[in-house]
């Protein structure tokens, strides 16, 4: 999807969404933060989960992986902080 919230044509990156509802399987909430979890996956794009990924799907149907949208991610110095205070 591009950042208004319209399905993009093959070969054009744009965000990673999942229609809902999602499998049973699948994470429904953040432990103590449900409203965080709502405003993170669910807010950008009405009717679907946003993955945080960004990428394109090809002529044949598969996507592609091209990188994070998120701004937090796993190198982000916040994230690597909070890991290493609960490591120590």
């Amino acid at each position: 999807m591009d950042e208004a919230g319209h399905l993009l044509e093959a070969g054009e990156q744009g965000s990673i969404v999942i229609a809902l509802p999602l499998p049973s399987g699948c994470s429904q909430t953040l432990w103590g933060d449900h409203s965080r979890y709502l405003q993170a996956y669910l807010h950008a794009f009405p009717g679907y989960y946003n993955t945080g990924d960004g990428g394109y799907v090809d002529e044949e149907g598969f996507a592609d992986h091209e990188g994070y949208t998120t701004p937090a991610t796993i190198d982000d110095p916040a994230i690597l902080a909070e890991i290493a205070k609960a490591l120590a």
